[in-house]
């Protein structure tokens, strides 16, 4: 029996309909499932979110954490995970992670306000002043006042090491708060650091105003007497404190910085004497053996 050519026909076309089936089910199947498992990849991450959140509402800081780095395979730039593992970094006082990861979220969400808070913090746990400095910046821009911050910014930068803008905000500190002794010391001392003896003289003449006169403030005015290099009225002054108050170390030690820089011999043995008489556990931080040694170099 023959096969007519209506007959062939139809059988290439029964035959290349069954072909073009089976190649759209080969391209669909993966289609299918890359969705499947994209899907599955979301439900894994929104699982872990919740489940790190309901550790740490629970205060299991360790387990919020293995399920927060877990989310963060799946997705390392979720600034809520960065966030909140950071926060379970901190909970357990492990505060240098605890910083990373919450600059981190910054980095993707930046100028977040509650993340800065958690970065001034942070930063001063771990003495990172820069970090601090920026958030305080953020915090400002923001729409936080300022002023809420002059006495951190006095302290931040001069633990950072910008004295001069140290000086700036304790200015700014001690013209906010005029009931506030030490603060005025705090000014005298950084004014002193840099030098700026104008200023120094400014403020100690305004805690003499505000407060009358006092040991301590004697004892700020025989320093920047020393620091103008007016030696024999800071030696006066230190002779007064050092009579009335034998005990402090720190009159003493700042008569015989004077008297060291006199020029008569009589002046600076007298010096050298008084240094050996302060402790060592006082004296040490001031390199009063240092001291002691270049006098009695200078005097043989």
């Amino acid at each position: 029996m023959s096969i007519s050519g209506d007959g062939l026909s139809s059988a290439r076309k029964c035959a290349i309909l069954a072909l073009m089936k089976k190649l759209i089910l080969m391209l669909l199947v993966p289609a299918l499932c890359g969705w499947i498992a994209c899907s599955g990849g979301k439900t894994d991450l929104e699982s872990l979110r919740a489940a790190g959140k309901k550790a740490f509402s629970d205060r299991n800081y360790p387990e919020a954490r293995t399920l927060f780095n877990k989310a963060l395979l799946l997705a390392p730039s979720d600034p809520e995970i960065l966030y909140f593992n950071g926060l379970a970094y901190k909970r357990d006082y492990l505060y240098d992670s605890a910083l990373i990861f919450i600059k981190r979220a910054d980095l993707v969400r930046p100028g977040n306000s509650e993340y800065n808070r958690e970065i001034l913090d942070l930063a001063q746990q771990t003495e990172n002043w820069e970090y601090a400095l920026r958030a305080i910046s953020v915090l400002v821009k923001n729409g936080e006042p300022v002023q809420n911050y002059y006495t951190k910014l006095a302290e931040l930068t001069a633990r950072n090491k910008q004295p001069v803008l140290a000086l700036y905000w304790q200015r700014k500190v001690v013209e906010q708060d005029t009931t506030n002794l030490d603060e005025l010391f705090r000014a005298i001392s950084v004014a002193l650091t840099i030098d700026s003896l104008t200023a120094a003289e400014q403020f100690l003449n305004t805690a003499e105003r505000r407060f009358g006169p006092s040991d301590p403030l004697t004892a700020n005015r025989g320093m920047l007497l020393i620091h103008q290099k007016k030696y024999p009225q800071a030696i006066a002054l230190f002779r007064t404190l050092v009579a009335k108050d034998t005990a402090n170390y720190g009159f003493r030690l700042n008569l015989a910085n004077a008297l060291s820089m006199m020029p008569e011999r009589a002046d600076r043995q007298e010096a050298l004497n008084i240094y050996k008489t302060i402790p060592t556990e006082f004296g040490s931080q001031f390199k009063v053996d240092s001291l002691i040694i270049s006098l009695e170099k200078e005097l043989q």
